[in-house]
């Protein structure tokens, strides 16, 4: 999907998630007081008060609060219903808040700017998730000065979970930013309390830098606090000035902590600062190789599954000797035209026999072929998103790595294994792979040249463990390049 096709998808879908935030806004604070009222009814002893049943976050369908008239479905499009109703009801023209269009763009910017920083991969998803969560805690906390446990503990939970797999920020340090964040504010709490017999925060405020703590590790909290604080100034001094807010009352901090949160994605992730699909010159890249049969592409699968992008070589190869291109041409030209399958494609098969059989002809096929891969490589590489990506490459260290791959990974299994493997999966003849085993970088030359070894000798779980640990390792040091 093209870059501007992704954004305006994600922007859609955004809308449409903000305005289920804006039902959540209000909602939500309604249900809790009606079940406050009944816990509290429970321990006096009394009857429940009569009232009308609370609403969820389903049902009742949408209606005017002023006049009770059901909405519509084409008066509740997000954003642009309610700039064809000029603000107000269709039916008894009372006003509708500008909140509710103000959250739906900020739906809108939240998905689209996940992904344009995080492409379209898991790591985008949780991100979009993150924030919109903050973005009804902030929608509630401004109107009622509540953060509800209900939010805020999910979300603190959720940002420990997707750490637990690196996404943003090693498993440690979450943790520990979920607890620096509680007692920071904690701290502050007691401090302000003592010293004027006030009370400065709720124990909400606490719950939620711990949740963001959770998201962005502890690093990253001193920045949050900061532009959090920044923003209760500026706010603070343009409602007093403008004679809407008291100097003694409190203001809401869940609104005031978005502003630590560029675009729904942690601070210590890279915010929104360019469009998707053009790589930033600190694009960190780990090159991933092995000889055959060694289980790259099993390797690679892990990082993908981890929402890493990865380039595949093998897929660039491939690419550039399509029907009709210069390279083929070429191929068919030196070889004759047996070299091709029926319906004009390389007989990748066939090529294969004849280069590995005769080191002169290997020498020719890779003077051809490698530029032309190297400069596919790196079109593929300016288009990934995310804060580091993979370079699948089984001939990685005999091209030459290229100067983009900043650590090279070595996936491993002794040679008999590598043959055993790969005669099971191609159907060749055990000859045919010890003369590619022959043909390739020695084993031990490969791993000596590696930063990083990956063991394959045992199962996928084993190795996708491996992957994750390395995931972890990398985004740190994809932040450490990729700090101004």
């Amino acid at each position: 999907m093209a870059p501007e096709g992704a954004l305006l998808l994600a922007g859609l879908l955004g809308l449409a998630l903000g305005s289920f935030a804006n039902v959540a806004i209000h909602r939500l604070p309604r249900q809790l007081e009606a079940r406050w009222r009944q816990e509290a009814a429970a321990v006096l002893g009394v009857a429940v008060p009569a009232g009308e049943a609370p609403p969820n976050l389903v049902a009742p369908p949408s209606h005017c609060p002023s006049c009770r008239a059901p909405i519509p479905p084409w008066h509740n499009i997000p954003l642009l219903s309610w700039l064809w109703l000029r603000g107000r009801c269709a039916q008894c023209k009372a006003p509708i808040s500008p909140r509710y269009p103000l959250v739906e763009a900020a739906g809108a910017l939240i998905a689209a700017a996940s992904v344009a920083t995080y492409g379209l991969t898991a790591t985008a998803v949780a991100a979009l998730a993150c924030g919109l969560v903050l973005l009804v805690l902030a929608g509630i906390d401004w109107e009622t000065q509540l953060l509800p446990d209900a939010l805020t503990y999910p979300l603190l939970w959720l940002g420990l979970a997707v750490n637990s797999a690196g996404l943003f920020a090693d498993l440690a340090s979450a943790v520990w930013g979920a607890m620096a964040g509680y007692l920071l504010l904690w701290s502050i709490y007691h401090l302000f309390r003592w010293t004027t017999g006030k009370e400065g925060m709720g124990y909400g405020d606490f719950k939620l830098l711990a949740a963001i703590g959770a998201w962005v590790g502890w690093q990253q909290l001193p920045l949050v606090v900061l532009l959090s604080s920044v923003a209760g100034a500026l706010v603070g001094i343009a409602l007093i000035l403008a004679g809407r807010h008291g100097r003694d009352r409190p203001l809401p901090f869940g609104p005031l902590a978005r502003p630590g949160r560029l675009d729904g994605a942690p601070v210590g992730r890279a915010p929104l600062r360019r469009p998707l699909g053009k790589r930033p010159l600190s694009r960190f890249v780990v090159g991933l190789t092995g000889g055959i049969g060694s289980g790259k592409s099993a390797a690679a699968d892990c990082f993908r599954r981890l929402g890493v992008t990865v380039v595949d070589a093998d897929q660039g190869s491939r690419a550039v000797v399509e029907p009709g291109s210069p390279a083929l041409a070429a191929i068919a030209a030196r070889f004759g035209p047996e070299i091709l399958r029926a319906d004009g494609t390389l007989d990748r098969a066939a090529l294969r026999a004849r280069v590995f059989a005769d080191p002169a002809e290997r020498h020719w096929l890779e003077e051809l072929l490698h530029p032309l891969i190297r400069r596919w490589i790196a079109e593929r590489l300016a288009e990934a998103s995310g804060p580091y990506a993979v370079l699948e490459s089984p001939l990685l260290l005999e091209m030459g790595a290229p100067p983009a791959v900043d650590r090279v990974v070595v996936v491993d299994v002794p040679e008999e294994v590598q043959v055993e493997r790969a005669c099971a999966r191609d159907g060749a003849d055990p000859a045919q792979i010890k003369a590619i085993l022959a043909a390739q970088m020695p084993r031990a030359e490969r791993l000596a040249r590696a930063d990083d070894v990956l063991d394959n000798r045992g199962s996928l779980d084993e190795l996708c463990r491996q992957v994750a640990e390395l995931h972890r390792r990398y985004l740190a040091l994809a932040r450490e390049k990729n700090a101004p």
